[in-house]
């Protein structure tokens, strides 16, 4: 599942893919995808392939199919994201809006 693409840094296919890029003691995981498992998958790769070293997740949006993984890690992974998109990341109805555009209530 795993496959090295340069040195330090891997990939992961998926909706979308994943990059693992190893630095000293952690491996940083962008846009972990929205796959049910793919915490644990991830998890997995990095306890077989890392030695177990710390997992950060970074993530360059707050769409779903990039962050809908987060609840498949274990709690104490913490995402990193852009100042701008966290109100997104906690709020499904802001981030709902953002990716579908906002609509009118039907009471209107």
């Amino acid at each position: 599942m795993l496959q090295k693409i340069r040195e330090r840094t891997y990939l992961i296919r998926g909706s979308p893919n994943t990059l693992l890029y190893e630095y000293y003691d952690k491996v940083f995981v962008i846009d972990p995808g929205s796959e049910l498992e793919r915490g644990k998958t991830i998890t997995n790769e990095v306890a077989q392939n890392f030695n177990d070293k710390k997992i950060e997740v970074l993530l360059t949006h707050s769409h779903s199919d990039h962050v809908a993984a987060l609840a498949t890690f274990s709690k104490d992974v913490v995402p990193y994201i852009s100042e701008q998109e966290i109100s997104s990341l906690i709020d499904i109805k802001t981030r709902k809006a953002l990716t579908y555009s906002s609509s009118t209530p039907s009471s209107i």
